[in-house]
Protein backbone atom coordinates (compact mmCIF):
# COMPACT_ATOMS: atom_id res chain seq x y z
CA UNK A 1 0.00 0.00 0.00
CA UNK A 2 1.14 3.83 -0.49
CA UNK A 3 2.04 5.90 2.23
CA UNK A 4 -0.68 7.81 2.26
CA UNK A 5 -3.38 4.76 2.86
CA UNK A 6 -0.98 3.60 5.52
CA UNK A 7 -0.86 6.86 7.44
CA UNK A 8 -5.19 7.53 7.04
CA UNK A 9 -5.59 3.90 8.58
CA UNK A 10 -3.03 4.24 11.65
CA UNK A 11 -5.11 8.10 12.30
CA UNK A 12 -8.17 6.50 11.89
CA UNK A 13 -7.06 3.80 14.19
CA UNK A 14 -5.81 6.14 16.78
CA UNK A 15 -8.88 8.29 16.71
CA UNK A 16 -10.93 4.83 17.35
CA UNK A 17 -9.71 3.84 20.54
CA UNK A 18 -9.11 5.59 23.44
CA UNK A 19 -5.82 4.19 24.91
CA UNK A 20 -3.48 5.86 23.32
CA UNK A 21 -0.76 3.26 23.59
CA UNK A 22 -2.75 0.56 22.28
CA UNK A 23 -4.00 2.48 19.45
CA UNK A 24 -0.42 3.34 18.71
CA UNK A 25 0.59 -0.25 18.83
CA UNK A 26 -2.11 -0.94 16.53
CA UNK A 27 -1.82 1.34 14.24
CA UNK A 28 2.17 0.38 13.79
CA UNK A 29 0.64 -3.24 13.25
CA UNK A 30 -2.03 -1.97 10.73
CA UNK A 31 0.69 -1.40 8.37
CA UNK A 32 1.36 -5.31 7.98
CA UNK A 33 -2.42 -5.94 8.12
CA UNK A 34 -2.55 -3.76 4.76
CA UNK A 35 -0.34 -5.03 3.29
CA UNK A 36 -1.53 -8.78 2.81
CA UNK A 37 -4.33 -7.29 0.60
CA UNK A 38 -4.14 -7.13 -2.86
CA UNK A 39 -2.68 -3.43 -3.50
CA UNK A 40 -0.84 -1.51 -5.99
CA UNK A 41 2.67 0.53 -5.18
CA UNK A 42 3.91 2.92 -7.30
CA UNK A 43 7.76 2.24 -8.81
CA UNK A 44 10.79 3.32 -7.27
CA UNK A 45 13.22 1.62 -9.28
CA UNK A 46 14.81 5.07 -10.39
CA UNK A 47 16.21 5.55 -6.34
CA UNK A 48 18.77 3.24 -7.74
CA UNK A 49 20.56 5.78 -10.25
CA UNK A 50 21.85 8.13 -7.29
CA UNK A 51 21.53 11.51 -6.63
CA UNK A 52 22.97 12.26 -10.15
CA UNK A 53 20.31 11.51 -12.35
CA UNK A 54 16.98 13.94 -12.63
CA UNK A 55 15.04 10.34 -12.09
CA UNK A 56 15.93 9.68 -8.52
CA UNK A 57 14.26 13.06 -7.60
CA UNK A 58 11.24 12.17 -9.38
CA UNK A 59 11.26 8.73 -7.27
CA UNK A 60 12.00 11.08 -4.23
CA UNK A 61 9.00 13.34 -4.97
CA UNK A 62 6.76 10.24 -5.10
CA UNK A 63 7.57 9.49 -1.83
CA UNK A 64 7.62 12.69 -0.28
CA UNK A 65 4.16 13.26 -2.13
CA UNK A 66 2.56 10.45 -0.77
CA UNK A 67 3.76 11.33 2.91
CA UNK A 68 2.27 14.45 2.51
CA UNK A 69 -0.60 14.02 1.12
CA UNK A 70 -1.43 11.71 4.05
CA UNK A 71 -0.61 14.09 6.76
CA UNK A 72 -3.05 16.98 4.63
CA UNK A 73 -5.58 14.59 4.35
CA UNK A 74 -5.61 13.99 8.05
CA UNK A 75 -5.18 17.58 8.69
CA UNK A 76 -8.39 18.96 6.64
CA UNK A 77 -10.39 15.36 8.33
CA UNK A 78 -9.83 16.64 11.75
CA UNK A 79 -11.02 20.05 10.92
CA UNK A 80 -14.15 19.01 8.32
CA UNK A 81 -15.16 16.35 10.85
CA UNK A 82 -14.15 18.60 14.25
CA UNK A 83 -14.13 15.12 16.70
CA UNK A 84 -10.66 14.17 16.81
CA UNK A 85 -7.01 15.69 18.08
CA UNK A 86 -4.83 16.34 15.14
CA UNK A 87 -1.39 15.17 17.38
CA UNK A 88 -2.58 11.15 18.18
CA UNK A 89 -3.83 11.14 15.16
CA UNK A 90 -0.86 12.64 13.12
CA UNK A 91 1.56 10.08 15.41
CA UNK A 92 -0.80 7.22 14.89
CA UNK A 93 0.03 7.95 11.27
CA UNK A 94 3.28 8.01 11.21
CA UNK A 95 3.40 4.91 13.60
CA UNK A 96 1.60 2.81 10.59
CA UNK A 97 4.58 4.18 8.07
CA UNK A 98 7.48 3.16 10.13
CA UNK A 99 8.34 -0.37 8.33
CA UNK A 100 8.42 1.05 5.33
CA UNK A 101 10.33 4.27 6.49
CA UNK A 102 12.60 1.15 8.15
CA UNK A 103 13.02 -0.34 5.23
CA UNK A 104 14.18 2.64 3.76
CA UNK A 105 17.24 2.99 6.24
CA UNK A 106 17.92 -0.13 6.26
CA UNK A 107 18.36 -0.18 2.25
CA UNK A 108 20.56 2.86 2.67
CA UNK A 109 22.83 1.35 4.92
CA UNK A 110 22.69 -2.23 3.23
CA UNK A 111 26.16 -2.28 1.10
CA UNK A 112 26.82 0.99 1.63
CA UNK A 113 23.92 2.52 -0.41
CA UNK A 114 24.18 5.86 1.89
CA UNK A 115 28.22 6.54 0.97
CA UNK A 116 27.10 5.67 -2.52
CA UNK A 117 24.70 8.27 -2.18
CA UNK A 118 26.76 11.06 -0.90
CA UNK A 119 28.98 10.32 -3.02
CA UNK A 120 26.42 10.71 -6.22
CA UNK A 121 27.01 6.91 -7.57
CA UNK A 122 24.68 4.41 -8.31
CA UNK A 123 23.30 2.17 -5.25
CA UNK A 124 22.58 -1.53 -4.99
CA UNK A 125 19.58 -2.39 -7.00
CA UNK A 126 16.21 -2.11 -4.54
CA UNK A 127 15.19 -5.55 -6.08
CA UNK A 128 18.27 -7.05 -4.83
CA UNK A 129 17.64 -5.51 -1.19
CA UNK A 130 13.88 -6.59 -1.38
CA UNK A 131 14.51 -9.97 -1.75
CA UNK A 132 16.96 -10.65 0.80
CA UNK A 133 15.72 -12.22 3.99
CA UNK A 134 18.65 -11.33 7.02
CA UNK A 135 17.03 -8.54 8.41
CA UNK A 136 13.87 -9.52 10.68
CA UNK A 137 11.65 -6.21 9.35
CA UNK A 138 12.12 -7.00 5.91
CA UNK A 139 11.34 -10.10 6.20
CA UNK A 140 8.32 -9.77 8.24
CA UNK A 141 7.31 -7.16 5.66
CA UNK A 142 7.72 -9.13 2.88
CA UNK A 143 5.61 -12.21 4.11
CA UNK A 144 3.07 -9.80 4.54
CA UNK A 145 3.65 -8.50 0.85
CA UNK A 146 4.37 -11.97 -0.39
CA UNK A 147 3.57 -14.66 1.12
CA UNK A 148 0.08 -15.03 2.68
CA UNK A 149 -1.50 -13.58 -0.61
CA UNK A 150 1.15 -15.13 -3.52
CA UNK A 151 -1.99 -15.00 -6.03
CA UNK A 152 -1.47 -10.74 -5.49
CA UNK A 153 1.14 -10.04 -7.91
CA UNK A 154 -0.80 -10.97 -10.54
CA UNK A 155 -3.63 -8.61 -9.51
CA UNK A 156 -4.40 -5.86 -12.17
CA UNK A 157 -3.51 -1.99 -11.46
CA UNK A 158 -7.05 -1.34 -11.27
CA UNK A 159 -7.71 -4.16 -8.40
CA UNK A 160 -4.76 -3.21 -6.71
CA UNK A 161 -6.08 0.78 -6.87
CA UNK A 162 -9.67 -0.18 -5.59
CA UNK A 163 -8.73 -1.71 -3.03
CA UNK A 164 -6.70 1.13 -1.39
CA UNK A 165 -9.56 3.38 -2.62
CA UNK A 166 -11.87 0.85 0.19
CA UNK A 167 -9.86 1.32 2.42
CA UNK A 168 -9.56 4.93 2.49
CA UNK A 169 -12.81 5.16 2.02
CA UNK A 170 -13.47 3.29 5.29
CA UNK A 171 -11.35 5.24 7.38
CA UNK A 172 -13.36 8.46 6.07
CA UNK A 173 -16.70 6.94 7.64
CA UNK A 174 -14.94 5.66 10.54
CA UNK A 175 -13.01 9.20 11.02
CA UNK A 176 -16.77 11.11 10.46
CA UNK A 177 -18.46 9.39 13.76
Amino acid sequence: MILTTHFITGATITKLIPNKPLAYLLAFLSHFFLDIFPHSDYSLKNLDNGIKDKKFYIDLGKICLDLFSGIIFIIISANVFDNFKIGPAIIGGFLSTIPDLLNSLLYLIHKGNFLHLIKGQPLENIKNFSAQEKNPINSIHRFAHDKIFPFKKKVSLLVGISTQIIVIIIDVLLLSI
